[in-house]
């Protein structure tokens, strides 16, 4: 059979449970490549890489293993999606993936095994166009990059989403993750953050998704987040929809195809914060979700809680509260989960929360 004008290939959900043959690369005219959610297994042909017309290139929920590498993108030039989701690839991002200029959404390496967590920022920021970059649990339990010089003024000037969410990385809050000035969501959720959550947060102007949780952060809440701009007033998000869709969990997992659809949210959950909650943190009229939970924040709660009025849950479990509940909480009208339980306040939940 003479596949050679072959433009789409989707084999996708099956169980084909074989390895990739090298003829794929055969196909000269071959644009789009969709064969996830299958059971292919053994190294990635080389010969794939041939295939110079692709644009579109879906492996995720294999078992394709062996060193990434050894892959040469440089040829792919028109490639714009790229999603290797839930694999078995080792070893370093290939630098050849910076010649894949037009690259602009979800180059999806999460639940591989890659390593070089510095070495991997530095290619991908080459990636102007990247809107979308989702690492999530590689680099298993290596430092994360702290040198300012690791994004030029110019990298990642697109993105948008960013996720290291799972990778168990030590050491402080990077400072140059505050040269993102586009990014909108940040995942760093389950990793081994130290030190304080920084101020300069405040200048991501489109910042409207921080998650924290599971981390290791001290000091208090600080009060500069209390002036985020994309939760204090209303932004003119993208809504544009996602090349890939995004599968988010907040009480329960729901699937996203825009970013504009996202809650906007602050999660810190299980860190070891102190002090008190702002008196500010009623400025966040636009914050959709409010996690707090399992820290060491004492105080009482303040009654500019009840300003959050588009605040949808409210989780406030496992601190040191102390005082009473304010009445004013019952203005909360769009508020559907709520948690104060294992604090120390009294007097009866406000009536209509």
């Amino acid at each position: 059979m003479n596949l050679t004008r072959l433009a789409k290939l989707e084999l996708y959900y099956n169980s084909i449970g074989r390895k990739l043959l090298d003829d794929i690369g055969k196909l000269s005219q071959l644009e789009h490549l969709l064969l996830h959610e299958n059971s292919f297994i053994g190294a990635l042909s080389i010969a794939l890489m041939n295939s110079t017309n692709l644009i579109e290139l879906k492996l995720a929920f294999n078992s394709f293993d062996r060193e990434i590498s050894k892959l040469n993108f440089s040829k792919l030039h028109k490639l714009r999606k790229i999603d290797l989701l839930t694999n078995d690839f080792t070893g370093n991002l290939p630098a050849s993936l910076y010649s894949c200029k037009f690259l602009k959404s979800n180059p999806t390496w999460s639940d591989s095994k890659l390593t070089n967590i510095t070495k991997a920022i530095k290619i991908l920021m080459h990636c102007k166009a990247l809107k979308v970059l989702f690492l999530t649990r590689n680099f298993l339990q290596e430092a994360m990059p702290t040198e300012d010089s690791i994004v030029g003024s110019s990298g990642f000037a697109n993105l948008r989403l960013l996720s290291l969410l799972d990778c168990q990385l030590t050491g402080q809050f990077p400072f140059w993750l505050s040269k993102l000035k586009n990014l909108e969501v940040m995942f760093l959720q389950a990793n081994r953050i130290t030190g304080s959550i920084p101020s300069w947060l405040l200048t991501l102007p489109w910042l409207f998704i921080l998650s924290l949780d599971d981390n290791l952060l001290s000091g208090e809440f600080p009060k500069e987040l209390c002036a985020l701009p994309t939760l204090v007033s209303p932004q003119p998000l993208d809504n544009a929809s996602l090349d890939l869709p995004i599968f988010y969990k907040t009480t329960e997992s729901l699937q996203f195809n825009s970013l504009f659809n996202l809650p906007k949210g602050i999660y810190v959950k299980n860190n070891n914060l102190s002090g008190s909650i702002p008196i500010k943190i009623g400025h966040l009229t636009h914050l959709q979700v409010l996690d707090l939970s399992c820290n060491n924040l004492s105080g009482t709660l303040p009654d500019q809680i009840s300003d959050l009025t588009n605040i949808e849950i409210l989780n406030l479990f496992a601190n040191w509260l102390t005082g009473v509940i304010p009445t004013s909480l019952a203005n909360l009208h769009f508020l559907r989960s709520f948690s104060i339980a294992s604090n120390k306040l009294h007097r009866p939940i406000p009536s209509g929360t």
